[in-house]
């Protein structure tokens, strides 16, 4: 039997972020704290890029999450079959708050062509976050 590093393996496992160590009493948690500080911290992002880490009463610690994330995981995480999010309304939310659509540092000033980032910004977020902010019980 070969002999394998398994400390090691859990290691790069956890760093690659591929694997999280989480509370083993997660489940019976009250997650409103960690809900009161997500919604202040998404709060914060429509001012500024500052407080970039979300609390995560699964792991009771905190995740890192990007501006965009931030901006749009807020929209997400309130999503519901009637009001769904669009790459339209998002612009709309971003531009209320005095956000610009960026594409390499480059304000995107074509609305079809902001919308279309969006879009791309939205499925991915949409895909790839949120199932992760779910399971880590991350909400609003």
């Amino acid at each position: 039997m070969p002999k394998v590093d398994l400390p090691g393996v859990l290691e790069i496992l956890i760093n690659a972020g591929v694997m999280r160590i989480c509370r083993s009493d997660h489940a019976s948690l009250d997650r409103e704290p960690a809900r009161k500080l997500n919604r202040a911290v998404f709060e914060l992002a429509l001012g500024d890029d500052t407080h970039r880490f979300l609390a995560s009463p699964v792991l009771g610690s905190a995740i890192y999450a990007s501006y965009t994330e931030r901006l749009l995981g807020q929209l997400l995480l309130s999503e519901s079959l009637e009001t769904p999010v669009t790459a339209f309304s998002a612009y709309e939310f971003l531009q209320r708050h005095g956000k610009q659509i960026k594409d390499s540092g480059t304000p995107v000033d074509d609305l079809a062509a902001a919308q279309e980032k969006l879009s791309t910004l939205l499925a991915e977020t949409r895909n790839r976050v949120l199932p992760t902010w779910r399971r880590l019980g991350i909400d609003l």
